[in-house]
């Protein structure tokens, strides 16, 4: 349930606490909430600006502030890996309190569980975050250990009948029923966190959901790595030792694997007797698919103890989309539009195109570039980007930099770290982590804290770090997860930004990317390193033509991947091998066969009836820029409209929100034909 909160794709939140009411409430819970706003922290330091030019152009340097540690982020827990424990310590004991408080149903429920779940993303995300990124192994170490104890002590909380039970018995009460949407939603949310982990059933059914979720978690790792071809995946086959030495003899002493009996699976076994497959088993392909089919059994079954016709009709519950019949439609209609198109395309070399976009460009030198990104979202927001050293210990490598964000009132609205290097620590090519979630509540504000993480060339004696055109497009992709971040406004840090449905958290950056497309915006942010002039609009016409080469292609590769996902995780396991190769004979343009495709397709494993979202999001951004930017890329008026509608994050169903910003009901008919018209228009560039 919390744990279905957490912030990094991934799939996330929670903040500091109004308690309402009775004076037991106050009593009880004052302490608490006064504990729980350490965590509202945030704020703009006053030290001498730089132009985001020189930020990013100079060498990396050390922070020319002097004195103390003010921890990483700001937190002054972070001056040394230590913290981490004691921020573990501080978010177990508020998290603690608050649960005993909701088990006796003496407080806000949902307030009270927002706090938790606040409290403990705190953590993780700055966990996630440092572990990925910081240069020092004692801080990754530290990190890796509040990430993992925090995780098991999410696990407890989530299996807590008290906790389900005091959410539900609020919600019964006329206080929940009579609050703001918001609230309630947030209610909702919460709840359905915990039905999907059985908690709504009974004991002993809870306890088999559990048991499924967990084993399916175990099952995913290693489809995942068997799909990239990766031996270790050949550790969990889900059969007895006995069972395995006689399909496959010698194969025991050749893979890892803990026991005597092996990873044997007493949900399932009977599903893999090994007979028929013999020496296949020492093949990865062989495993890929005994892993695949169990995976997905297991999420079945999932879904069919908590009553659903399909995991995807589970998953996709929530979603901007609503249904895997929506998602099915979108991906039919979508299809026919682009396979005429891609046939088209089968013959054509792109690879020339490809290294086009990825060759570094003299006019995109990076400070210059950041500079223009920041004057466009000035214009379109009203809110400014400030370049600020940071203090001692504030950053973890000498190479990031740090933008404050204000609007044109001067508020302050939250901040942004910049690591743009590579470096061999570094576990991200592009990222963006949301550090601290914001909220705004009875004049409280908790700002955003975002990192985004790219992987460039840092710049050499006399020459500034060179973009490419793929390189622009990914610095402003996750521009846009940044400005949903930090144009938040939502009560309940629970629903702030990005922690929202896959199927909406990509639409904000993925309409950034479109900014580059537009001439009228590429010449005001690219600047020749040397000479300054903008970028030529032929240089630019023959980037946008290389974008578009294969485009249809490409596209319908996603579109069949999209629906292998969606059949995956709506058939019965048995049936999948033919459904797979009739899908791909109708959809696949030749390619390889269906099952050959679910076998080495690892994002089914972790986007789980999901993985149509960057399709669905694409053609939203298509429609939008359409809509709102297409007559005038840098309307004030558009940007305030896309800007009201991010700030209130998961506050409001998505489509709600999305329906708003356009002014009209969102069809399947519209997103499709946005992206059929994009790619006639890209091939006329």
């Amino acid at each position: 349930s919390i744990s279905w909160r957490l912030s990094a794709l991934r799939h996330s939140a929670g903040v500091a606490a109004r308690m309402r009411g009775a004076a037991h409430t106050a009593r009880g819970l004052a302490s608490v909430a006064q504990a729980g706003r350490v965590a509202i922290r945030g704020t703009a330091h006053a030290t001498q600006t730089v132009s985001i030019a020189e930020a990013f152009d100079a060498s990396p340097r050390e922070s020319s502030h002097t004195g103390a540690s003010v921890g990483l982020f700001m937190k002054p827990e972070l001056t040394r890996p230590a913290g981490f424990h004691d921020l573990v310590q501080e978010s177990w004991e508020l998290c603690t309190r608050l649960h005993e408080s909701i088990a006796k149903h003496e407080c806000d429920a949902v307030l009270a569980l927002d706090e938790m779940s606040n409290s403990l993303c705190q953590v993780l995300d700055a966990a996630e975050c440092v572990r990925m990124l910081h240069p020092s192994g004692e801080f990754r170490q530290a990190a890796e250990e509040a990430y993992k104890a925090l995780g098991h002590f999410m696990e407890k909380l989530n299996s807590s009948r008290p906790l389900c039970s005091g959410l539900k018995s609020y919600m019964d009460t006329a206080a929940f029923k009579n609050s703001d949407p918001e609230t309630v939603r947030n209610g909702h949310v919460f709840l359905h966190d915990f039905l999907i982990s059985g908690m709504l059933l009974s004991d002993a059914q809870t306890q088999k959901v559990q048991a499924i979720k967990t084993k399916a978690m175990d099952v995913s790792y290693y489809f995942s790595l068997a799909s990239k071809g990766n031996a270790t995946g050949l550790a969990y086959l889900s059969v007895p030792r006995a069972a395995l030495a006689a399909a496959a003899p010698g194969l025991w002493d050749e893979i890892p694997h803990s026991g005597s009996n092996g990873l044997v699976d007493e949900i399932d076994t009977h599903q893999y007797a090994l007979a028929g497959r013999k020496a296949q088993f020492r093949t990865v392909d062989a495993s890929s698919e005994i892993l695949l089919e169990h995976m997905l059994r297991l999420r079945q079954r999932h879904a069919s103890l908590l009553g659903y016709k399909s995991f995807a009709h589970l998953t996709l519950q929530d979603s901007l989309a609503g249904s895997p019949e929506t998602v099915n439609d979108f991906l039919g209609q979508l299809s026919a539009r682009l396979a005429p198109l891609a046939q088209g395309e089968l013959q054509r070399d792109t690879a020339t195109a490809q290294d086009l976009l990825a060759k570094p460009s003299e006019y995109f030198p990076l400070g210059r570039f950041m500079a223009g990104v920041a004057d466009v979202i000035h214009n379109l927001f009203g809110v400014r980007l400030t370049a600020r050293p940071p203090q001692p210990g504030e950053a973890w490598d000498p190479h990031v930099r740090r933008l404050d964000v204000l609007d044109d009132g001067g508020d302050f609205m939250g901040t942004i770290y910049v690591d743009p290097y590579a470096r061999p620590t570094k576990g991200y090519d592009a990222a963006h982590f949301a550090v601290q979630g914001g909220c705004v509540r009875e004049g409280l504000k908790q700002r955003p804290i975002i990192v985004l993480c790219f992987n460039l060339e840092p710049p050499t004696a006399g020459v500034p770090t060179l973009l490419s055109f793929s390189d622009a497009w990914t610095v402003l992709h996750e521009m846009g997860h940044a400005m949903h971040s930090i144009f938040n406004r939502t009560r309940y840090q629970n629903l702030s930004g990005t922690r929202c449905p896959i199927d909406f958290a990509e639409f904000p950056s993925t309409l950034m990317e479109l900014f580059l497309r537009d001439y009228r915006v590429a010449r005001e942010i690219t600047r020749h390193h040397v000479t300054d002039e903008p970028m030529p609009a032929e240089v630019h016409a023959e980037l946008l033509r290389a974008l578009g080469a294969g485009g249809a292609l490409s596209a319908q590769g996603n579109v069949v991947l999209a629906m292998l996902d969606q059949l995956a995780h709506s058939r019965d396991p048995a049936e999948l091998p033919a459904a797979a190769e009739a899908l791909c004979a109708q959809h696949g343009l030749g390619a390889a066969t269906g099952m050959h495709r679910l076998q080495s397709f690892s994002h089914i494993a972790t986007y789980s009836a999901r993985y149509y979202s960057y399709l669905w999001c694409k053609s939203l951004a298509l429609l939008a820029w359409k809509e709102l930017f297409a007559a005038n890329p840098l309307s004030r008026a558009a940007g305030q409209r896309l800007r009201h509608a991010l700030s209130l994050g998961n506050s409001v169903n998505p489509l709600t929100i999305v329906e708003g910003l356009l002014r009209h009901p969102l069809s399947v008919g519209a997103l499709v034909d946005a992206v059929a018209e994009n790619i006639a228009s890209l091939k006329q560039s």
